[in-house]
């Protein structure tokens, strides 16, 4: 089976940065990216609509987005019967106290911090990969 990953991520150099360490570490599943919460919104909303197993089975979500914030996101996603058990992490640039308060307390499942150095993205993504999509037993219905 593969492991849908949805990329909520305005900057198009973190997003292929992202992409980047997935594709080194071997992982082949899809990553879908979408520019800003909004657009995040819609294709999950399209994803119900269709009712196909479309869904992700985890969503990397920035926090600061245009149009929509993460935390909006968040909160979106996590009031959705059909979309609250997909796993959300919170990817952000910003270690400040209150962005990860408010992270957890809008039932974010973690919360990372975006390495500074480019290489420690790779570790980063593996560590994702083997917990979220290799050890972790998801239930999306």
């Amino acid at each position: 089976m593969t492991c849908n990953i949805l990329l909520v991520e305005d900057s198009s150099t973190d997003a292929a940065i992202i992409m980047a360490a997935f594709k080194s570490i071997g992982y082949s599943g899809e990553i879908q990216i979408v520019r800003d919460g909004t657009e995040a919104i819609d294709f999950l909303g399209q994803a119900v609509l269709d009712n196909t197993n479309d869904l992700p089975k985890l969503i990397l979500l920035d926090l600061n987005l245009p149009r929509k914030s993460g935390h909006e996101m968040l909160q979106d996603i996590k009031t959705n019967p059909k979309c609250q058990n997909i796993p959300v992490i919170v990817f952000s640039s910003s270690s400040r106290p209150v962005d990860i308060i408010k992270s957890y307390q809008l039932h974010a499942n973690a919360y990372i911090v975006k390495p500074i150095i480019l290489e420690d993205y790779k570790l980063t993504a593996q560590r994702i990969h083997d917990f979220w999509l290799k050890t972790v037993q998801l239930q999306l219905e």
